[in-house]
């Protein structure tokens, strides 16, 4: 099976870099073809904020560039690690586009939460589950402590939630 994995490495290598290190090497093992898409967040260094911040919404990089290896290489899958912030969810709309459906590994909650935790002030925190618009991560400054920064998250997850109906 030809195997489409796309992944955007945290600037401190962590648990969710090793285990798709670990997933990928399995993967072939087994005599699965697959085709990476890696992003590293060092990159962000050399962007302005606002740049940054508009790609974390929506990357027209990583769209067109995922498009294209889904059409050179033809997929039968797409699976998908970490896409924040640098492939963004346009991910989810190329390979749609293209036809191919999506396998999500979720280490985290980011895809619905700011923090990524379901937490806050030392409770569970569930406010922005099911919300169109996570607005209470937004106000609760859920990403970083930052309004701006938080409301980038929320914008991005807001175009993450109607693809994965």
């Amino acid at each position: 099976m030809d195997i489409l994995v796309a992944h955007n490495f945290y600037q401190q290598p962590g648990g969710e870099d090793q285990s798709t290190a670990t997933e990928v090497a399995l993967l072939r093992a087994h005599g699965h073809n697959v085709i990476q898409y890696y992003l590293h967040n060092d990159a962000i260094r050399a962007m302005r904020p606002l740049d940054a911040a508009s790609r974390a919404i929506w990357s027209r990089s990583s769209f067109y560039e995922l498009q294209q290896l889904i059409r050179s290489h033809r997929p039968q899958v797409a699976h998908f690690q970490n896409t924040f912030p640098l492939i963004s969810p346009s991910a989810y709309y190329a390979a749609r586009a293209e036809g191919i459906p999506v396998i999500q590994t979720l280490r985290n909650f980011r895809l619905i939460c700011g923090n990524a935790l379901l937490f806050r002030n030392g409770k569970v925190c569930e406010k922005c589950i099911r919300k169109p618009i996570p607005w209470p991560g937004i106000v609760h400054k859920r990403y970083r402590g930052s309004l701006a920064a938080s409301g980038t998250v929320a914008a991005g997850n807001a175009l993450w939630i109607p693809i994965s109906r």
